[in-house]
């Protein structure tokens, strides 16, 4: 998502380029059947399962709302939602879950969990939530 915030990484052909520079593809080719990668494919360089991870998770993506996917030009949108995001480092599937929490009870709900949750994490607050959600 930070590819796409920064603008490096605008459209589907990019991002498997990109791909092709990481460790994961490193792996896939060492171990192509613990990636699920189709072993009688004669792609060497496995452009294809490339272009299916990409395209997974820019559909994800598009569904949480964290960036525009336009599947018959390939190209990537960033949005507002997905720079703060990215800034942040809050996961997609995190921003589903909030997207799940959508009438206002359950808007109150989830911030009081998310609220807690922090309290939670940090030792010092731990007695002010408690008195807090008692």
């Amino acid at each position: 998502m930070s590819m796409c915030r920064f603008r490096s990484i605008q459209n589907v052909k990019d991002a498997v380029d990109w791909l092709g520079y990481t460790y994961l593809y490193v792996r896939c080719l060492k171990s192509p059947q613990t990636y699920s990668v189709d072993a009688s494919d004669d792609d060497g360089y496995l452009t294809g399962h490339r272009a299916n991870l990409i395209h997974t998770a820019a559909h994800k993506l598009d569904k949480c709302g964290l960036i525009r996917y336009d599947r018959s030009s390939g190209s990537f949108t960033p949005t507002e939602l997905g720079r703060i995001s990215s800034h942040y480092y809050i996961t997609s599937d995190t921003v589903s879950v909030k997207r799940n929490f959508s009438s206002e009870s359950c808007h109150e709900e989830f911030t009081s969990f998310i609220i807690q949750f922090l309290f939670d994490l940090d030792a010092d607050l731990q007695p002010i939530a408690k008195t807090a959600f008692e």
